[in-house]
């Protein structure tokens, strides 16, 4: 085999490397219909937040980061979606993957102010736990604690086609 076949097969080799890894963590992801993994991570105020606790209420959980330019677009239409359904059984929960931790988030929030918890996974087991490698990531958990749906990439989330989506979900709907 020559150079250029030798390329060729490294090449080849690279990108059926990269679909296996990607089909890997696809896998590990939990799958719509199926029960949310449950997590407790740390507030800002150092209080446990379980997923759990959020049992009868439809809940957005948002893994995100500082660093990242998708996230940090669709955080102001997050804000406007909880200000938009508060008080009616739903919970936005952004989990953060900020290695510096929270000396980054409360960098973020003078810019951008949150008023939904903001949760802290700095050893990324939670989303390890949910086979998460792209940010933005979000699942949409219905009253029952069932994933109703992964959703990849920045949103629009204060549009109409989400708050119907969400508001299908919610308890009396």
């Amino acid at each position: 085999m020559g150079r250029r076949g030798w390329i060729y097969f490294l090449l080849i080799a690279a990108v059926a490397g990269g679909l296996w890894w990607t089909a890997k963590d696809y896998r590990k992801s939990p799958q719509e219909g199926k029960a949310a993994p449950d997590f407790t991570l740390l507030d800002r105020n150092q209080k446990k937040v379980s997923l759990k606790d959020y049992r009868g209420s439809v809940v957005l959980v948002n893994f995100w980061a500082t660093w990242c330019g998708p996230c940090a677009a669709e955080m102001g239409s997050l804000e406007r979606l909880y200000q938009r359904l508060k008080g009616r059984k739903f919970e936005i929960l952004a989990i953060s993957l900020d290695e510096e931790g929270w000396k980054a988030i409360e960098a973020f929030e003078k810019k951008v102010p949150l008023s939904f918890p903001v949760l802290l996974d700095q050893d990324f087991k939670v989303s390890d736990s949910y086979g998460t490698y792209r940010l933005p990531e979000s699942y949409l958990i219905d009253t029952q604690g069932n994933i109703a749906e992964k959703i990849l990439g920045a949103q629009d989330w204060d549009s109409q086609d989400f708050v119907t989506k969400i508001e299908k979900l919610l308890p009396g709907s």
